[in-house]
């Protein structure tokens, strides 16, 4: 494997990011049938990670959604990651963190429907990408409001 090749952790594995795979019929992340967290990492060290599985776990736990992890795998995940990934770390400087929990989308009819899968993976973070943002600010649109008077 080479140094450039990013590792990803999907349902229970790490893998080469070229190779995470998901079943067809768990493809939610593409269609909207998923649960996702980002965090980034300062110098390093990821940021408020346990905040973030925290609410993400509140968030499937509201949805109903069972992601066969408890929260410290996800964050011994986070941390597996992030090992496996110092050499992107090292040249790109910090990087993104991202958890998501794809369910199925599609069920087929007299069949249980298959259970979710979790990723975690990392990716640069694109500051390029928003340097004039942050030194012109983008403009905000407004819907404007009225104010009644007297209520």
């Amino acid at each position: 494997m080479s140094p450039s090749t990013r590792i990803a952790f999907v349902d229970g594995r790490l893998v080469p990011e070229s190779e995470a795979a998901v079943p067809l019929r768990r493809i939610g992340g593409g269609i909207g049938g998923s649960t996702h967290g980002r965090t980034r990492t300062f110098r390093g060290r990821p940021f408020r990670i346990e905040a973030h599985v925290d609410a993400l776990f509140a968030a499937l736990d509201r949805q109903g959604v069972d992601p066969r992890l408890a929260p410290h795998e996800v964050l011994a995940a986070c941390g597996d990651v992030l090992a496996h990934n110092a050499d992107a770390l090292a040249r790109h400087g910090d990087l993104w963190i991202t958890i998501r929990v794809l369910r199925s989308t599609e069920p087929v009819p007299g069949e249980p429907p298959p259970p979710p899968v979790t990723i975690v993976d990392c990716a640069p973070l694109p500051l390029g990408y928003w340097s004039d943002l942050h030194r012109a600010g983008e403009p905000q649109p407004a819907a404007p409001s009225r104010v009644r008077s007297g209520r």
